[in-house]
C-alpha cells in the first residue's frame, strides 16, 4: 500500500479514506519513516481544532523547525467567521513556496464538525506550491465538493478496500503479535471472517494468545468477541449520532439491504440517503453491485450489531424478520423469505412455504438448501414429524447422502404409526437409491414392493412431499428406479420394460421426473447399441431440461452419458470427451457412484481408443454388474493387442459368460490359432435374438466371420461379415469392428470390392484407434511366451539354457520353437531372427 502512496505524490492531495482500524495511521507513518528525504509535518486533528485560531496555531507550529516565521501568519485567520480566512490561506500558500519539498499529514481530520475550516482546508489544494503534498486522512469523506478537483488530477483517493490486509500481510502480522504463524487454511477462515480489516485481523490475534487451538479458534470468531464488539462499540457506535445508531441496530437484521427493503422493514424514510451517509462515514458498507443500489455490512461489524440488538430488543428483531420475509415473499424469493422465516422462529409459516415453494429449489439441484432449512426446523427427524422425515431423506438420498437418506426412511417405514401412505412413499424413496447403492438386486426387491403396495392400494392417500408425491409421481419414480436397478445388474430387456412404463405414466409429465427416465432409457439402449434412437432420446432430454431449466440438474447426467456411448459406438473420441465430461459433473454433483462406474467405463474406453493403456483412479466400492462385465472384457482386449492373448486367456471368471466377455474369450482363441476352441465357446450359447440389441448381435457375426476364416471358409466368412457391416450400418456401430483388432480389420480390408462408404469409415476409424503392433501383419501372431523365446534367439543359447531361464522344460522349448518357425514361415533360428527384425519384432 506504500507503492500507492508513492503513486499519490504526484497529484497535491492525497485522500485517506477508510472505517476505524482500517491502518491509516499506520500506513502513514510506515510510509513517512520510508521517506527520510521528505520533511513530513504531521497534525493529529482533535474536536478542540474546530476554533480555526487553535487549529491554525497548532499547525503552524508544527512548522517551527522547517521555518519559524510561519508561526507569525496565525495573525491573519479572519476572527469574523469559522473559516482560516483568504488571506491567511495565501500567505500560507505564499510561505511554503519557499520550504524544502514537504508533506502535510492531517490525520483524524472526521474530527472536524466545522463545515467552513473544512471548506478552507480544501482550498490548500489550489495555493500550494508544488513542493508541498498534502495528505488527509480520515474515517468519513469530507462535507465537501471535490469533484472539479478530481478532475484536474489534483486529488488521489485511498478508500477502505484499498487497505485491506491480504493473507501475506495478515500472516505477518499475527505471528508478530502471538508468536507464531498460522496454517494457510485457518489464515483463510480468519481473512473471510475480517475481510481484511486491519484492526479485526489485530484483535484476532491478541485473543489468540490466551487459546491453543488457533483453527478452532478462528473458526468461531466473530463481531461478538470480547475485544472486537469493545472496539467497535467504542470507535464507532458511540461516535454515531442516536438516529443513526439506532436504525444500524435495526437494519442489522437484513443479510442484503437495498433502500426500499430497508425502508419496508424499518420505516426508515430516505434508506439511499441513509446507505450513502454510511459510505462517506466508512462504516463498514459493501456495496454488491455496480448501480450502489444493494449493500451489506462488514462480517463482523454486522455480527456485532446483530448480537447488541438481539440482546436488547428480541421481539422488535422477530418483528423485523418476519417484515423482511414478506418483502422477499411479495417478490416471489423464496430463499431469502425462508431464511428469514426460520431466524424470526415463524416455524409453521416456514414449513408452509417450504413445502409449496420447496420444489421451485429442488428442480434446480439445490437439495442442500431444502435439506438445510428442514434440519433447521424443530423435531424435523421426530417420530412426530414422520412426513418431514420423509422429506429429509428424500433429499438427503438426492443429495448423495444415502447412509443418513436411508436410515431416516427405514425408521419412518418402520414406525409403528406410519400410515400405508407413508410406508408407500418410503418404499418408493428406498427404491430410488439405486444409483447410489453397490447392490441394485436389493433395489430391484424394494421396487417390486412399492410397485405392488400401490397396486393394492389404488386409493391410499399419500403425504405431499414438495407436492411430487402423489400417487402417479410415486407410480412414476418406482418404475423408473427398477429401470435403473434392472439396468445396473445387466439386465437391459427389463431395464428398458420399466423405463418405458414409467415414461408411459401420468407422472412422466413432470420435467423432472421424465428427464431423468428418458435419460436412463436413453443408456440402455446405447449400451445395446441402439445408437440413433439413444441420441434421439437424449437429445429430448436436453431439449426438455433446456425448456424447464433443468439442464444443471444431477438429474441430466444418464442422458449426457448416453451421449458419450453414442460417440464412442461411432467412434468420435472429441464428442464423447465433452459429453463424458458433463455426465461427470452432475454425477458428482450428487454422488451417484452407480453413474461414476458408467462414467468410468466409458473414460477407460475413450483412453484405449487413443491407445492410452494408464489406469485411471476407479470410484469408490465395487462396479456394478453392467459395468464390470466390460471392464472385464477391456482387460481382455487391452492384453490381447499388446501380444498378450495366452495371458488374456486366464482373466475371465467361471460361468456363462455375458455377451462382452464371450466376444473376448472367441476373439482370445482365435487370435491364439484355437479355432475349435472358439467354436466351442459359440456353440455353448445360444444366437443372440433380436431383444438382446444390435451390438451384441453384430459381435456374434463379427466372431462367426472371423472363424469362418480361420477354417478356411471365406465365402462365409464374407457372407456373416456383410450382415454385420449391413446391421452395424443401420444401427451406426462403427468402433465394434476395432474392438476384433487387427486380424479382423485385415480380413474386412480383404473383403471383396464393391468397398461400401460405412466399410470405409470402418477401417478409418480402425486405422487412428488400433495400436500399431510388430508382427500384426502375420497369418497367426506370436503368443506372449513365443515372442518371450524369440527375444532370446540373437544371444544364441542353447535350448537347455533357455529352458532354465524361462522355467520350462527343454520339450515345451523345442514346441515353442517349431511354433515360431511355422508362423514366420522359416526353416532355422537364423533365418527365424532375419524375419523377426524385419517385422519389427527384434530390434
Amino acid at each position: 500500500m506504500r507503492a500507492a502512496l508513492d503513486d499519490s505524490l504526484t497529484a497535491t492531495l492525497t485522500l485517506l479514506i477508510a472505517q476505524a482500524g482500517a491502518g491509516k495511521t499506520v500506513l502513514l507513518s510506515q510510509w513517512a519513516s520510508s521517506h527520510p528525504e521528505f520533511d513530513f509535518v504531521w497534525l493529529d486533528v482533535v474536536e478542540a481544532d474546530n476554533d480555526p485560531v487553535h487549529f491554525a496555531r497548532r499547525l503552524l507550529a508544527e512548522f517551527r523547525d522547517l521555518d519559524p516565521a510561519m508561526g507569525e501568519l496565525t495573525r491573519l485567520v479572519a476572527v469574523h467567521g469559522d473559516g482560516l480566512g483568504t488571506p491567511f490561506l495565501d500567505a500560507v500558500g505564499a510561505a511554503m513556496d519557499g520550504l524544502p519539498r514537504a508533506v502535510i499529514v492531517l490525520d483524524d481530520l472526521h474530527h472536524l464538525s466545522n463545515r467552513d475550516l473544512v471548506h478552507d482546508l480544501v482550498r490548500l489544494v489550489d495555493v500550494v506550491p508544488p513542493n508541498i503534498h498534502l495528505t488527509f486522512s480520515a474515517r468519513s469523506d469530507l462535507p465537501v465538493t471535490l469533484s472539479r478537483r478530481r478532475v484536474d488530477g489534483m486529488i488521489t483517493d485511498i478508500r477502505s478496500a484499498d487497505l485491506a490486509f491480504d493473507s501475506t500481510e495478515s500472516t505477518e502480522l499475527i505471528a508478530r503479535i502471538c508468536g507464531h504463524t498460522l496454517a494457510p487454511e485457518t489464515i483463510a477462515k480468519l481473512m473471510e471472517q475480517t475481510e481484511g480489516w486491519a484492526a479485526g485481523i489485530q484483535l484476532a490475534a491478541i485473543a489468540l494468545r490466551a487459546h491453543d487451538n488457533a483453527d478452532e479458534f478462528i473458526t468461531a470468531f466473530t463481531g461478538t468477541d470480547r475485544f472486537v464488539a469493545d472496539y467497535l462499540r467504542e470507535e464507532v457506535l458511540q461516535s454515531q449520532p442516536k438516529h443513526t445508531r439506532s436504525t444500524l441496530l435495526r437494519v442489522s437484521v437484513l443479510q442484503n439491504m437495498c433502500a426500499d427493503l430497508v425502508t419496508f422493514v424499518t420505516g426508515e424514510p430516505d434508506a439511499q440517503a441513509l446507505f450513502e451517509q454510511l459510505e462517506r462515514d466508512s462504516m463498514f458498507l459493501v456495496p454488491l453491485d455496480n448501480h450502489r443500489e444493494w449493500f451489506r455490512f462488514n462480517h463482523l461489524f454486522r455480527e456485532f450489531l446483530r448480537s447488541r440488538f438481539h440482546a436488547e430488543h428480541r421481539e422488535a428483531e422477530s418483528q423485523l424478520l418476519a417484515r423482511a420475509a414478506q418483502w422477499h415473499l411479495d417478490r416471489g424469493e423464496v430463499h431469502p423469505a425462508v431464511e428469514y422465516l426460520l431466524r424470526a422462529r415463524e416455524w409453521n409459516k416456514a414449513r408452509e412455504l417450504i413445502q409449496a415453494r420447496g420444489p421451485e429449489i429442488f428442480e434446480h439441484g439445490e437439495m442442500l438448501t431444502v435439506i438445510r432449512w428442514i434440519t433447521a426446523l424443530p423435531g424435523s427427524d421426530g417420530a412426530d414429524q414422520l412426513d418431514l422425515s420423509l422429506l429429509l431423506g428424500f433429499l438427503r438420498g438426492l443429495a448423495g447422502q444415502t447412509t443418513a437418506a436411508e436410515e431416516i426412511v427405514r425408521r419412518v417405514m418402520n414406525h409403528p404409526r406410519a400410515s400405508i401412505g407413508q410406508r408407500v412413499v418410503a418404499n418408493t424413496l428406498l427404491a430410488g437409491r439405486a444409483q447410489w447403492s453397490a447392490h441394485p438386486e436389493t433395489s430391484i426387491d424394494i421396487a417390486v414392493r412399492a410397485l405392488r403396495l400401490l397396486e393394492d392400494h389404488p386409493h391410499v392417500k399419500t403425504p405431499d412431499l414438495l407436492h411430487i408425491t402423489d400417487r402417479a409421481s410415486l407410480l412414476t419414480m418406482v418404475l423408473g428406479s427398477g429401470g435403473r436397478a434392472y439396468f445396473l445388474a445387466g439386465n437391459l430387456s427389463e431395464a428398458r420394460r420399466w423405463l418405458q412404463r414409467s415414461l408411459a405414466s401420468e407422472g412422466a409429465e413432470y420435467p423432472p421426473w421424465r428427464v431423468g427416465a428418458l435419460g436412463s432409457l436413453a443408456l440402455v439402449e446405447a449400451w445395446s447399441g441402439r445408437i440413433p434412437v439413444a441420441e434421439e432420446m437424449a437429445t429430448e432430454v436436453l431439449v426438455i431440461a433446456k425448456a424447464a431449466d433443468l439442464l444443471l440438474h444431477p438429474v441430466t447426467a444418464d442422458a449426457y452419458l448416453a451421449l458419450a456411448l453414442v460417440a464412442l459406438e461411432r467412434s468420435e473420441p472429441n464428442r464423447a470427451a465433452l459429453a463424458l465430461h458433463e455426465g461427470s459433473v452432475r454425477a458428482s454433483s450428487n454422488r451417484r457412484v452407480q453413474l461414476l462406474w458408467v462414467h468410468h467405463l466409458e473414460s477407460q474406453l475413450l483412453r484405449a481408443s487413443a491407445n492410452d493403456v494408464t489406469e485411471q483412479d476407479p470410484p469408490d466400492g465395487p462396479p456394478p454388474a453392467v459395468v464390470l462385465d466390460r471392464l472385464n472384457a477391456l482387460s481382455g482386449r487391452q492384453q490381447r493387442f499388446a501380444g498378450r492373448a495366452d495371458l488374456a486367456a486366464h482373466l475371465w471368471p467361471g460361468g456363462a459368460p455375458t455377451p462382452a466377455v464371450l466376444f473376448e474369450r472367441v476373439a482370445t482363441a482365435l487370435t491364439l490359432g484355437q479355432p475349435e476352441h472358439a467354436r466351442a465357446l459359440l456353440s455353448q450359447t445360444a444366437s443372440p435374438a433380436p431383444s438382446d440389441g444390435p451390438l451384441v448381435r453384430v459381435q456374434h457375426l463379427i466372431l462367426h466371420a472371423w472363424l469362418m476364416n480361420a477354417v478356411g471358409e471365406p465365402a462365409q466368412s464374407h457372407a456373416h461379415f456383410a450382415q454385420a457391416l449391413e446391421l452395424a450400418k443401420t444401427h451406426e456401430l462403427v468402433d465394434v469392428f476395432s474392438r476384433g483388432g487387427p486380424l479382423v480389420i485385415k480380413q474386412l480390408a480383404q473383403l471383396p470390392e464393391p468397398r461400401s462408404d460405412f466399410l470405409t469409415s470402418v477401417l478409418h476409424s480402425a486405422e487412428r484407434s488400433l495400436p500399431t503392433q510388430p508382427g500384426a501383419d502375420l497369418p497367426e501372431p506370436l503368443t506372449y511366451r513365443e515372442r518371450e523365446i524369440l527375444a532370446y534367439l540373437p544371444s544364441r543359447f542353447t535350448n537347455v539354457e533357455l529352458a532354465e531361464r524361462c522355467f520350462v522344460s527343454v520339450n515345451t522349448i523345442k514346441t515353442h520353437m517349431v511354433h515360431i518357425y511355422r508362423k514366420l514361415d522359416v526353416p532355422n533360428r537364423s533365418a527365424a531372427i532375419e524375419r523377426a527384425r524385419e517385422l519389427g519384432l527384434l530390434v
